[in-house]
């Protein structure tokens, strides 16, 4: 890889942080705070996208009984 790449690379990770921080809030001051917030907010997000494919196998589930 050339260097271009690379600079390009680390610019594009470091907005993307910079970005991911601004959007969620998080206090990088207040590591402890923030990282509690992160964990609350992924638990919530796994149980949103656990409910949300029960539903959908649910929904296969009954569509497939319905066919035979």
């Amino acid at each position: 890889m050339n260097v271009a790449k690379v600079t390009i690379i680390l610019i594009f990770l470091l907005l993307l942080i910079l970005v991911f921080f601004a959007l969620t809030g998080l206090d990088v001051n207040h590591p402890m705070a923030a990282l509690e917030r992160a964990i609350a907010w992924s638990a919530r997000l796994n149980r949103t996208v656990n409910q949300m494919l029960q539903e959908l196998f649910q929904t296969i589930r009954t569509w497939l009984l319905g066919i035979f």
